[in-house]
């Protein structure tokens, strides 16, 4: 089958996916020149070397709210069986969707799908819906909103995200070390952040829940891993509530044995505001995650958060609630025994769905 990638951006975190459907189509990837959006800003694009044909790129144009994007359309009458789309509202579909369909081609999208059908493009979005194959969604709870919006549910596929392929628990000994101990000078539990420091993570609550678990006599080391907008904000919020001695501004890093073995010696990972691929990054490396519960703010990727296994949720916003799970937490999981049950259960929920080889197979078994 010869199937058209048009796809937003080519994210290195998306690497282990895109190789998967390049091995198991006859792929053309054709990838967005910049990330869209302010959220999407930093994020590291992927080197193109790997794939067995170079991939096109193209403009990501903003008209208003909506998004116009050149190449699309003349794509349409290209040779190809099937099309795989970005989900979002782009003004450029309409066109390549009713020429594609009066071609007879099958047209599948791969987003985060909706959970309201109310915002100025839900017109657009409706006609769209109509006249696709297959939606290939992140999450349940996504696929379950949008069947309650009046969608085929036949043609909603769950596909959890991805950051690699399953792993091998046995290859991760070798990542333990004494870093924590080395930098901080104590034996105490380390909490991490990873991802970009932006005023929607609401990183504040980190250093505000662990002043009020200080001050109740739990005591831990915070570790974070990015850079961004928030970072000189977040380090005077840590000086002025004390816990400037046991923070570690690590800052972005893309070395990928660094980066590994940092996260690997953490104890439990803390999103306060939606959490996305920093739980998979987590999962990944045995690290439990703490996040809130409330779907309609969350990113998909909260799912993989079995709360008492692979993490813990808290009511949203709440600083009290989130420090009162970051403290059960850790005080119901020490030793060495209960540490390597996390760990254990972390890599059940990654080697379940959360990987490439899983998103592959659904792939293969819907776009035909």
């Amino acid at each position: 089958m010869r199937l058209c990638c048009f796809l937003n951006f080519a994210p290195l975190y998306r690497r282990a996916i895109f190789a998967r459907l390049d091995e198991a189509f006859d792929c053309r990837f054709y990838f967005g020149k910049r990330p869209e959006g302010k959220g999407a800003q930093g994020i590291e694009k992927m080197d193109y070397g790997f794939f067995r044909h170079r991939p096109v790129e193209f403009r990501n144009i903003k008209k208003g709210p909506l998004l116009w994007r050149s190449k699309i359309i003349r794509l349409a009458f290209g040779h190809y069986d099937a099309y795989l789309l970005t989900w979002d509202t782009c003004l450029s579909y309409p066109l390549f969707m009713l020429i594609a369909r009066m071609r007879k081609k099958k047209i599948y999208v791969w987003g985060h799908g909706l959970k309201r059908l109310t915002h100025r493009g839900a017109p657009l979005d409706r006609w769209m819906l109509r006249r696709i194959d297959g939606f290939f969604i992140y999450g349940r709870k996504g696929k379950e909103r949008m069947i309650e919006l009046g969608m085929d549910g036949d043609k909603i596929h769950v596909i959890s995200n991805s950051l690699t392929g399953r792993i091998d628990a046995r290859e991760e000994d070798e990542l333990a070390s004494t870093v924590m101990r080395k930098h901080f000078g104590n034996d105490l539990p380390t909490l991490l952040f990873i991802g970009r420091l932006t005023e929607v993570k609401k990183l504040d609550m980190i250093f505000r829940a662990a002043a009020l678990n200080r001050g109740a006599g739990i005591d831990y080391n915070i570790l974070i891993i990015g850079d961004g907008p928030e970072r000189g904000r977040l380090e005077n919020l840590s000086r002025s509530l004390g816990m400037a001695e046991r923070t570690w501004f690590y800052g972005a890093c893309y070395d990928e044995t660094t980066l590994n073995r940092l996260i690997y010696n953490c104890d439990i990972c803390c999103s306060p505001g939606n959490v996305g691929l920093t739980a998979l990054h987590a999962l990944s490396y045995g690290v439990p995650v703490v996040t809130h519960d409330d779907f309609e703010t969350q990113m998909p990727e909260y799912e993989a958060i079995i709360p008492g296994k692979t993490g813990v949720l808290f009511e949203r916003d709440n600083v009290e609630a989130m420090a009162a799970a970051i403290s059960s937490w850790l005080n119901a999981h020490q030793g060495a025994e209960a540490r390597q049950q996390i760990r254990s259960d972390c890599y059940k929920a990654i080697n379940a769905e959360w990987n490439a080889d899983a998103q592959i197979e659904v792939f293969k078994k819907f776009i035909r």
